[in-house]
C-alpha cells in the first residue's frame, strides 16, 4: 500500500459522504475513517458505510476527540505514506495526479496547496491563506527555505508524510480538546529532512462556524498556551529557536481583562517550559500586540 488516508469523524455523515465522494478509488490508496463515537440517533452514517465498501471504518466506543481518532487510524495504517483529512473538508480532482506524481519518489514529507470555502455559501474563505501565501513565497524564492513548513505550519492536512518517520519516532497526536495536531506537526517537521513543497491545490478547507477550531473560552486559552509553550521547549532542545504568537497573545488577553489570577497561572505554565516574563513581553511588542 502506497498511501493511507486517515479521517476522524463525529456526527457529520453528510459531510463525510461529500469528502469520500471526492476520493479516487485506487489500489494504492487505503482510506480509514475513525468514527469518534457518533450519536446513535445520527441518521445516515450506516448508509455512508454501505455506499463506500472499499473504505475501512473503525468505531470508537468512548468519545476521545480528533487526536485519539487519528491515533487509532495510525495504529491501523499500512501505507508507505500518510495523508490526513478532516471529515468536513474535501479533496479536489487534482489529488489523483498528485498521488501519481509521488508514487515512485521517496521524500520525508510533501506539502501541497489548498483552497478554502465558506460552508453555507461556498464563497471564498481565507483559512488557506497562511499556507498558500508561504507556498507562493517559496516558489518565487531562489533560496528554498522550508522552515515555515517544518515548524510553523501546524495542521495535519495538505501533507504526504513518510510513515516510517512517525513510527520510528513514535509521533502521535495529543488527545486534547483543541490543538491536538500541533505537536504532531512540529515533531514530524523536526525529523523530516527531505521536504518538498508542491504548488498543486488538491484540498479544500471548509470554513465552518461550529467547527472545533472555532472553540473559545478560558480553558481553551490556557490549553493553547500549554501547547505552544511545550512546542517552544521541545524545539529548543532540537536546536530550533521559535516563539509562536499564541504564547504572547494569550498573555495580552489576560492583561486586557486585568485578571491577576489568570496571569499568575499563565506565568506558571510559561516558567514550566523555560519561558520568562521578559521573553513574553519582548515578543508581545515585537509582534505589535499592544497592551
Amino acid at each position: 500500500m502506497r498511501y493511507s488516508l486517515i479521517i476522524p469523524h463525529h456526527n457529520i455523515p453528510d459531510k463525510l459522504r461529500r469528502l469520500l465522494s471526492t476520493l479516487p478509488v485506487r489500489d494504492d490508496l487505503e482510506v480509514i475513517v475513525v468514527d469518534d463515537c457518533s450519536d446513535k440517533n445520527i441518521a445516515g452514517l450506516e448508509a455512508v458505510k454501505n455506499e463506500f465498501p472499499h473504505v475501512k471504518f473503525l468505531t470508537m466506543t468512548v468519545n476521545g476527540g480528533g487526536g485519539k481518532a487519528r491515533n487509532i487510524g495510525l495504529a491501523h495504517a499500512q501505507g508507505y505514506y500518510l495523508i490526513f483529512a478532516d471529515a468536513d473538508d474535501f479533496f479536489l480532482p487534482s489529488l489523483s495526479g498528485l498521488l501519481d506524481k509521488y508514487k515512485n519518489e521517496d521524500h520525508d514529507m510533501v506539502i501541497f496547496n489548498a483552497i478554502s470555502l465558506m460552508e453555507n455559501t461556498m464563497n471564498v474563505s481565507h483559512r488557506n491563506d497562511h499556507l498558500s501565501v508561504e507556498i507562493s513565497k517559496l516558489m518565487k524564492s531562489e533560496n528554498k527555505d522550508y522552515f515555515y513548513f517544518r515548524y510553523r505550519f501546524g495542521e495535519p492536512w495538505c501533507r504526504i508524510i513518510k510513515r516510517a518517520i512517525v513510527e520510528r519516532e513514535n509521533i502521535r497526536f495529543d488527545e486534547i480538546p483543541k490543538h491536538n495536531d500541533a505537536a504532531f506537526a512540529y515533531k514530524v517537521g523536526a525529523y523530516a529532512n527531505d521536504v518538498v513543497v508542491d504548488n498543486t491545490a488538491a484540498y479544500c478547507i471548509i470554513d465552518r462556524p461550529d467547527s472545533v477550531s472555532k472553540r473559545i473560552g478560558d480553558d481553551i486559552e490556557q490549553l493553547r498556551l500549554e501547547v505552544f509553550a511545550k512546542k517552544h521547549a521541545y524545539l529548543k532542545q532540537h536546536g530550533v529557536d521559535i516563539f509562536d504568537s499564541p504564547i504572547s497573545s494569550t498573555f495580552v488577553v489576560a492583561v486586557k481583562q486585568m485578571d491577576r489570577d489568570k496571569l499568575k497561572s499563565y506565568f506558571a505554565i510559561a516558567k514550566k517550559y523555560g519561558i520568562s516574563k521578559w521573553d513574553i513581553i519582548r515578543e508581545a511588542f515585537k509582534n505589535k500586540l499592544r497592551l
